[in-house]
């Protein structure tokens, strides 16, 4: 290093130098950008693979601000920070738009699934190009419509939601395998950073017993083996002998 540093006054070396820095700089923030990228990418197709179906829950992303909406036949509800409001279809012609008040909604393309990109007005607040965040939209939903807590793993994937109609909803090995079963109170641990849930499944038929599903939740960090997200809990779900590992997070 001394050898570099006694070469600085001559110019030429210095150009170099600072292209070269220019360059490793480049190359450092190109890797760090692909690495983000990649990591958003698998998270999305972590959770499109854990959908059944499709959702009609929208969190658009609008800078530094976001908005949640959910789509219905002719109407859009929009949370806002002074209450929920739901927007009627205007136009039918060109870009759909949906408006009520003072708020107006653009639905800035017809793909599908629809309203991936609005415009939103609030007042004299105008949000340009704001871009539906797919995997946030996935746990917005669930919430919605009840679900106290979301768990998901990986290789194969599963998914296991908690609360909505009281009932514990497990959906395995890419959906092959879909249960549910009515819950109960946990037993929990001392220290209060482990529950256990023993639940019977609903019966396939009425003349067949149900199964043991039993699911395991730890108060501990737990790192989502695709994405790299970091979860508040970890969760291990046994059943008819077959076991899923994964995180999960109170939604609530």
């Amino acid at each position: 290093m001394s050898h570099l540093f006694s070469l600085a006054l001559n110019n030429s070396r210095l150009v170099t130098t600072a292209v070269t820095v220019c360059i490793a700089g480049l190359m450092i923030s190109v890797s760090a950008t692909l690495q983000a990228e990649t990591i958003e990418k698998k998270s999305l197709q972590r959770a499109d693979n854990n959908i059944p179906h499709p959702i009609n829950t929208r969190v658009w992303r609008c800078g530094d601000d976001t908005f949640v909406g959910r789509l219905g036949a002719g109407e859009v509800a929009v949370f806002l920070p002074q209450g929920y409001k739901v927007l009627s279809q205007i136009s039918f012609i060109d870009d759909p738009v949906y408006q009520e008040d003072d708020v107006k909604i653009r639905f800035e393309d017809r793909a599908i699934p629809a309203g991936e990109n609005v415009t939103l007005e609030i007042g004299e607040q105008h949000y340009q190009h704001c871009k539906n965040d797919r995997y946030a939209a996935i746990w917005e939903h669930a919430k919605l419509t009840g679900v106290q807590f979301r768990a998901l793993g990986n290789e194969p994937g599963w998914i296991l939601e908690l609360g909505e109609n009281n009932r514990a909803v497990l959906s395995a090995n890419y959906h092959q395998v879909v249960v549910e079963a009515p819950m109960q109170d946990p037993e929990n641990n001392q220290s209060g950073r482990h529950s256990r849930y023993q639940l019977t499944t609903f019966p396939a038929a009425k003349d067949e017993a149900g199964t043991a599903l039993q699911i395991d939740i730890w108060a501990e960090t737990c790192l989502d083996s695709m994405s790299g997200e970091q979860f508040e809990t970890r969760v291990t779900v046994k059943m008819a002998g077959a076991e899923w590992q994964g995180c999960g997070k109170s939604l609530y």
